[in-house]
């Protein structure tokens, strides 16, 4: 029987100073360029199972947008876990929660990293 542990790393590289992606009316800003960075409040909940195809340990990076708005979204698989690892984690990213980035007082979008890795026991 397998016993899976499971963790989450939420990771915010630092991304290229640049606003990449930005619209005029919800611009993105990398970690660096926020006064206070977002803070995730559920990491630990809904974390992606790993299926049968997906050998042990396995991780999964994904780059996504913390929206000013709640919301998380523009998820792009940057490592992938060659497995449907993948499919889980985009699944259980959406589901995130979050304080927005702040910046001169106002809540603003940021560019975050999120992995999620898995290993198992043999009992």
């Amino acid at each position: 029987m397998i016993s899976l542990r499971l963790a989450i790393l939420l990771v915010a590289l630092l991304a290229p100073t640049a606003l990449i992606g930005q619209s005029s009316d919800d611009p993105v800003y990398t970690v660096d360029q926020v006064d206070v960075k977002a803070k995730v409040k559920n990491q630990l909940d809904n974390l992606p199972d790993a299926n049968t195809d997906c050998r042990i340990p396995v991780a999964v990076s994904l780059r996504v947008i913390l929206r000013k708005s709640g919301k998380v979204t523009d998820i792009t698989v940057v490592k992938s876990s060659g497995c449907s690892y993948d499919h889980e984690a985009v699944k259980a990213v959406k589901k995130l929660k979050f304080d927005a980035a702040i910046k001169s007082g106002q809540r603003v979008s940021q560019y975050s990293d999120i992995e999620y890795k898995t290993t198992a026991r043999i009992r």
